[in-house]
């Protein structure tokens, strides 16, 4: 027959629960100590972090004494604001647009490069304008042999004026291209700017200053109803802005 439980049994058995629930009660408050370190490590407020450290030592019965702090690295500092921009360092004070373009043209017309070259000015910076006849033959990408003196004068230009990054661009007129080479006028233009790219590369130029983009025949600059309008828009154009640090 089961004897029924005493006074005694049932004070054993609520001790055993009491001490299950202290276990669970610590680890909650242990796991929600590491969460508040966690969350303050997160907001990178070192203030809070270290209150909420001297609070979680003290109450698991160590010292509250204040963490040494961490070494900073040399240069460190507040993150640069976006679409914040600097100078190189090393690099020439600035200036104006119209200097440089001055630079530019008298640069082009010591090294005799007036009579194959146009110089503009645009928002984003100066335009070295070439056209493909003096670079390429008809749905080509290789320079012809005639147009590497070109190229080595304009990158001799180039590093005159330094401080400035350089983007080269290839541009098509809009007669469709299919070779398996050139699927369309859109690889042909990429691939012209980077042959470009590559010449003034090999001429001296520094690569960290240069670009490559091909916009095919979407921005012409002459109707391509004329084979004279279509000859203007086949070119090749050299863009040079300030050069500036990406943070």
């Amino acid at each position: 027959m089961k004897r029924p439980p005493s006074h005694d049994d049932g004070g054993h058995e609520g001790a055993g629960m009491m001490r299950w629930l202290l276990t669970y009660a610590d680890m909650i408050t242990l796991l929600l100590a590491l969460f508040i370190v966690l969350y303050s490590q997160s907001q990178i407020n070192a203030a809070k972090f270290e209150a909420v450290a001297a609070a979680v030592r003290a109450a698991l019965g160590g010292a509250a004494e204040r963490p040494a702090p961490l070494p900073t690295p040399q240069g460190a500092g507040r993150a640069p604001i976006e679409g914040a921009t600097r100078l190189v360092p090393g690099s020439p004070p600035r200036i104006t647009l119209e200097e440089q373009m001055a630079q530019f043209l008298d640069a082009i017309q010591k090294a005799g490069l007036e009579q194959s070259t146009r110089v503009l000015r645009e928002n984003a910076g100066i335009v070295i304008r070439l056209p493909d006849d003096i670079l390429f033959e008809t749905a080509s990408a290789e320079l012809r042999s005639e147009a590497l003196p070109t190229i080595a004068r304009l990158a001799t230009v180039i590093n005159q004026v330094r401080g400035t990054a350089v983007r080269v661009e290839g541009f098509t007129d809009s007669r469709p291209i299919h070779t398996p080479q050139f699927p369309s006028n859109w690889e042909l233009s990429v691939a012209r700017a980077l042959s470009v790219v590559q010449a003034l590369i090999a001429s001296g130029v520094d690569p960290a200053r240069l670009s490559a983009a091909g916009y095919g025949p979407y921005h012409p600059v002459a109707p391509n109803e004329t084979p004279e309008g279509r000859a203007q828009n086949r070119r090749v154009e050299i863009l040079v802005t300030r050069e500036l640090v990406r943070p």
